[in-house]
């Protein structure tokens, strides 16, 4: 709802960088960051790539790849990396930057609160620089690592967070009847989702609800705040990136990865894992300082407690080489209906809003973007599109 985030989320308020001029459909365009610096000056294992002249060889081969019948694996890579890159560039205080293949529902009130109240994060321990939606939570699929009784479990306790929240208005009857999807109530959709989240037992890295690591992510949607971490969040990510696809064993990555070559998934998995350990290794050594000198003052001797190690576990990324030591940024789950892969079903038609087939697909939580992965092109345009949000969102 343009209307809606303008009003509340107005180009002054948010420090906008650069202003469009030019009677284009957007408010702000970012100047386009230039891949081919990166790679030329990236440092792969420590050694250089060798110059223009490394990076433009590459670059020729990975040209005459296909992939999906739309590009080449060259404009793949350097798609990928200068997009990393403009993240550090973000326009708003708030920024929710999306894939070109998502589109938004249109829900009447409740967008703007709910990218609000994730960069505010109340229901946390810190302020997260950076939030992106967990793979398995995306597209609710075995293959992604979904796992059907956790989340069954993790909408209940969600349910029952609303319902009982001390948060702002949250427990009144009328955000139940209305699906907390009005401004005044959906802040209580991330503040008992962030609090669910990060209590959740049997998880790799709390707040994130994955139970093994290396911790995983979908793309489609990132929110990202102006704040130093973020900068640091996307340099990191940009150089981790081009360290590793062009590395002097790229031919070897591109051979076993086929078409998933230049895949950004991957790195960010490794970084969000050890930046995740990180932060909680920090934070229980805190908690294990304070009660020592409890423990002094009382005349006891506490043990030291068992933390967690900083390694990405199973991360087949980087096992080779060391991960950034300067990270200092913070990471955060984002709320899942702002990147949901909806089920081809849902744009087929053949749902009944009846069923509780509709609260399976979902979870049961409000839809604000779904990424459609082109069925947007197979299945009825924009209006089959909102069709399906419809559906998405019929249960309150």
């Amino acid at each position: 709802n343009r209307g809606e985030v303008d009003g509340a989320n107005s180009l002054d308020e948010q420090g906008v960088l650069l202003r469009s001029t030019t009677g284009s459909l957007f408010d702000v365009v970012l100047q386009t960051s230039d891949p081919l610096l990166h790679l030329a000056s990236a440092e792969p294992d420590g050694n250089e790539i060798g110059g223009n002249a490394s990076a433009e060889k590459m670059l020729r081969l990975l040209s005459k790849l296909n992939f999906r019948n739309k590009s080449s694996l060259a404009t793949k890579m350097l798609s990928r990396i200068g997009r990393l890159a403009n993240l550090a560039r973000a326009p708003f205080n708030i920024t929710l930057f999306l894939d070109d293949d998502t589109v938004f529902c249109e829900l009447h009130g409740g967008l703007a609160t709910v990218l609000r109240a994730s960069m505010s994060a109340r229901a946390l321990t810190y302020k997260p620089d950076v939030r992106m939606v967990e793979r398995h939570l995306w597209k609710r699929s075995a293959d992604k690592g979904f796992n059907a009784t956790s989340e069954a479990i993790r909408q209940a306790s969600i349910a029952a967070c609303l319902r009982s929240s001390s948060e702002s208005g949250c427990a009144n009857t009328m955000c139940a009847e209305a699906g907390w999807a009005a401004d005044r109530c959906a802040h209580c959709l991330v503040s008992c989702f962030d609090q669910v989240s990060a209590s959740l037992p049997g998880t790799a890295c709390p707040p994130f609800s994955q139970a093994e690591p290396p911790l995983s992510f979908n793309g489609g949607a990132i929110l990202i705040s102006k704040r130093k971490g973020a900068k640091r969040f996307a340099a990191d990510w940009t150089r981790e990136y081009v360290s590793y696809w062009a590395a002097d064993d790229w031919q070897a990555k591109l051979a076993a990865a086929g078409i998933g070559f230049a895949k950004d998934q991957g790195v960010i998995a490794a970084l969000a894992t050890t930046s995740c350990r990180r932060r909680n290794r920090a934070a229980a050594r805190k908690i294990q300082l304070k009660a020592e000198a409890a423990a002094r003052a009382a005349g006891r001797r506490l043990s030291s407690p068992s933390v967690a190690s900083g390694t990405t576990g199973g991360s087949e990324l980087h096992k080779h080489r060391p991960l950034p030591e300067g990270m200092r940024w913070t990471m955060a789950p984002l709320y899942p209906g702002l990147n949901r892969r909806l089920d081809r079903k849902f744009f087929l038609g053949n749902v009944d809003p009846s069923k509780q087939e509709i609260k399976d697909a979902t979870g049961g939580d409000r839809t604000y973007v779904v990424h459609h992965h082109h069925v947007f092109d197979d299945f009825g345009g924009i209006d089959g599109v909102r069709s399906a949000c419809k559906r998405a969102n019929i249960l309150k």
